[in-house]
């Protein structure tokens, strides 16, 4: 028997006196250190890929859903993952699961359509799966899907776990509809990033959470996931209010959580309490938000998916 200790003569000196002497033959080894533990959990913010040996780019998983037949998947952008890929992970060889629904953006602009690919879990990876929405912190907590309205939520703390940036923290500004014709096609949120942090969001992190951070308010009683991340808007029109022209934003394009449960897959709920395998219906307050800035003209998406 080998032993592995920082304490070799104090562990040496207690088998020889406290430990009968027929015990078997043992040897001391010097440990210089805590053990390495590699991380095969598959949780928020985690790196997917659809290349087994990533030689090309990955986005990043968004959240864990669940149907009423026990099925698990997770959240990511199409671009990403496209329609029947398998998806692989930095920390896993064999693939994890394979997309099962994703949008056809080859029909539609990026504007105009949901950049979402549902990845079902295989049946054998399912253990890895770590559930609860990642606070702050990096713990999984209890939370909940919230949308967002403009008069209650601007001003609130928001942060996001990507697979490039990792934890990105900002102040959520507002956001703007941009008007297409006579209709309302696209949404850019304002955020305001950490000025001594890197940029809210790079080319690996499409696909993450938007998340408001707990706060003693009615609205915000614990961690919400408010949008799933498409890409940075790069377009040369202006759309800052009048109010913030001057200040520096991240301009975000993306979509409510709460439409990833409009997809065609039926009766799916997030899983959002740690340790919970059958997921939470607490998907948080339904309110529509309120148009404060309107914009005109084409919006352009730089999709930041490949590094």
């Amino acid at each position: 028997m080998q032993i592995f200790t920082k304490e070799g003569e104090h562990v040496r000196s207690y088998i020889e006196q406290c430990l009968p002497k027929t015990i078997c033959d043992f040897s001391i080894k010097s440990c210089p250190g805590h053990p390495k533990v590699l991380n095969y959990h598959l949780k928020q913010g985690s790196k997917v890929n659809k290349f087994s040996d990533h030689s090309k780019g990955y986005g990043t998983l968004g959240l864990f859903v669940r149907d009423d037949k026990g099925s698990i998947y997770f959240t990511t952008c199409v671009n990403v993952i496209p329609m029947k890929k398998e998806v692989f992970t930095d920390t896993m060889e064999a693939a994890v699961g394979e997309s099962v629904f994703a949008t056809d953006l080859s029909r539609e602009p990026i504007s105009e359509s949901l950049d979402l690919s549902v990845v079902k879990v295989l049946e054998e990876k399912i253990e890895n799966c770590r559930y609860g929405l990642r606070d702050s912190t990096d713990k999984l907590v209890t939370g909940m899907v919230s949308l967002a309205n403009e008069s209650e939520m601007k001003n609130m703390k928001v942060y996001k776990w990507g697979a490039k940036t990792q934890l990105t923290k900002g102040t959520y500004k507002g956001s703007i509809y941009v008007k297409e014709g006579e209709e309302f096609k696209s949404r850019i949120h304002l955020l305001k990033g950490n000025p001594e942090e890197t940029e809210f969001a790079e080319k690996g992190d499409n696909g993450i959470l938007i998340c408001f951070e707990a706060t003693d308010s009615l609205q915000l009683p614990c961690e919400s996931a408010a949008f799933i991340f498409v890409g940075k808007c790069s377009s040369d029109q202006e759309y800052f209010p009048e109010e913030n022209k001057g200040d520096e934003f991240f301009e975000a394009y993306g979509y409510h959580v709460n439409d990833v449960f409009r997809c065609e897959i039926p009766n799916l709920n997030p899983m959002f309490t740690p340790r919970n395998e059958e997921g939470s219906v607490q998907q948080g307050a339904t309110a529509g938000a309120e148009i404060v800035d309107v914009a005109t003209g084409p919006v352009t998406v730089d999709v930041l998916d490949l590094v």
